[in-house]
């Protein structure tokens, strides 16, 4: 993880709790796909602030996102080599 938080740090990105929550939660669970407010309710974290560190992992390419008919979903890059 010290890896995600170094290229999100030198993305200019402010590295919160809830990014690294995010992270741990796509390094144990590769293969979900989901919406962020999904993300936030399995996580327990307040869906806003989610959205936000979502927003950034996307840009930074950890996480991809896709539509499913006019839904919004993320899911980890399968082209991303750090988790």
């Amino acid at each position: 993880m010290v890896g995600e938080i170094k290229r999100l740090m030198l993305s200019g990105i402010d590295v919160t709790v809830t990014h690294m929550e995010i992270l741990e939660f796509f390094r144990n669970n590769p293969g979900i796909v989901d919406d962020p407010e999904g993300i936030a309710m399995r996580l327990g974290l307040d869906k806003t602030i989610v959205l936000r560190c979502v927003d950034d992992l996307i840009r930074v390419g950890v996480l991809v996102e896709t539509r499913v008919g006019d839904h919004r979903v993320v899911m980890l890059n399968p082209e991303y080599g750090g988790v």
